[in-house]
């Protein structure tokens, strides 16, 4: 009973940090709970650091495929609006909504995160896993959106996320992209950029820390991707939630088998 009390009161205070600065999250508790659970899970898995590119811009195309059920269920997906938003929490930190950005996208939510989880796991389970040297993981987040063609978009800038250490992001394009279609770009480290262009499944996996990225202005086609957030994880088996908050920037613990 006094470690779940103590818990809470560690907690309130993260939220007191996260509430006046969601811009200065490295300086918080929780970063630096999740720094500990990167050195612990690299001294585990016997690995330098996490996650693992052999690009040096750190990111990485590859192709999946849908079934036409699968695709059903993503297009049906597609049209929940069911957002749910907390003012406050003892278990996520929260930041608060970009209204810019809802309204550059036809955002979807509401729908099953376990069903994604499986899915997920299914198409890229072992390559997933390869980035994290064997070890474990956790899904955070997944999303899904619209882009509509002749939209502004707010990430059109060249940036890194700032996510919390041993992240790692996936993002699946769910139409064709062609370079006027809202491409996802990578300024490299040689100021090149470099445009992914692919059919539908075609996949970005890479670490939005480091990686120098941006959605590109779709002039002519409307773009629709999946995305989702992993972090390295010291536990085996996950338990995950139907829902989450379309607010929550990821979970106070990194240490817990709770997503």
């Amino acid at each position: 009973m006094k470690f779940i009390f103590v818990k809470k009161i560690l907690i309130f205070f993260i939220n007191i940090f996260n509430f006046f600065s969601i811009k200065k999250i490295k300086k918080t508790i929780g970063f630096f709970l999740y720094s500990l659970n990167l050195k612990i899970f690299t001294h585990i898995n016997k690995i330098d650091k996490v996650p693992i590119f052999k690009n040096e811009n750190s990111y990485e195309v590859t192709k999946i495929s849908f079934t036409d059920e699968e695709l059903e269920k993503i297009n049906l997906d597609l049209k929940k609006k069911d957002y749910l938003e907390k003012k406050f929490s003892f278990r996520f930190i929260l930041f608060p909504k970009n209204e810019k950005f809802l309204s550059d996208v036809e955002m979807s939510w509401g729908f099953s995160r376990r069903y994604y989880v499986n899915l997920i796991n299914k198409k890229l389970g072992d390559k997933i896993k390869s980035f994290f040297g064997n070890g474990n993981y956790r899904f955070e987040h997944f999303w899904i959106w619209k882009t509509p063609k002749k939209s502004s978009n707010v990430n059109s800038s060249f940036h890194v996320d700032n996510d919390m250490p041993g992240a790692m992001k996936i993002m699946i394009y769910l139409n064709k992209v062609d370079e006027f279609g809202g491409p996802f770009a990578v300024k490299g480290n040689d100021d090149k950029i470099y445009k992914v262009l692919g059919d539908l499944g075609t996949t970005i996996i890479f670490n939005q820390n480091k990686c120098l990225h941006a959605g590109l202005p779709n002039i002519n086609n409307d773009r629709f991707v999946l995305v989702t957030t992993i972090y390295p994880s010291i536990r085996k088996n996950i338990t995950y939630e139907e829902f989450k908050p379309i607010n929550s920037f990821c979970e106070y613990n990194p240490f817990t088998n709770l997503s």
